[in-house]
């Protein structure tokens, strides 16, 4: 049988180090593999037309819902960078009913 070895803190945060770089660099592999697969996938549906995919929204509609207290729109919206068209179209999109 081998000799056991300790290793020190050191070297072990050095091998974890290792270990994660190498299942990042995995990861991102797999990533571009089901990315490209995706597209692939998206073109064939498309059929050749153009397809638009929103970019998501840069705020919560939670958050700028709960910051509102009905009388403070301008605030809520400088508050969260939304214009106040956006601010509008949430509580439409919010309220009972709609």
């Amino acid at each position: 049988m081998g000799e056991r070895r300790s290793f020190t803190r050191e070297e072990w945060a050095a091998i974890e180090a290792e270990a994660a770089a190498e299942m990042a660099a995995d990861l991102q592999l797999l990533a571009n593999k089901l990315t490209a697969r995706l597209l692939e996938k998206m073109r064939a549906e498309a059929c050749g037309h153009h397809l638009y995919i929103p970019a998501a929204p840069k705020y919560d509609e939670d958050a700028v819902l709960a910051s509102f207290n009905g009388r403070n729109a301008d605030e809520v919206c400088r508050g969260h960078g939304i214009s106040k068209a956006t601010f509008y179209r949430i509580l439409k999109r919010r309220q009972p009913g709609s």
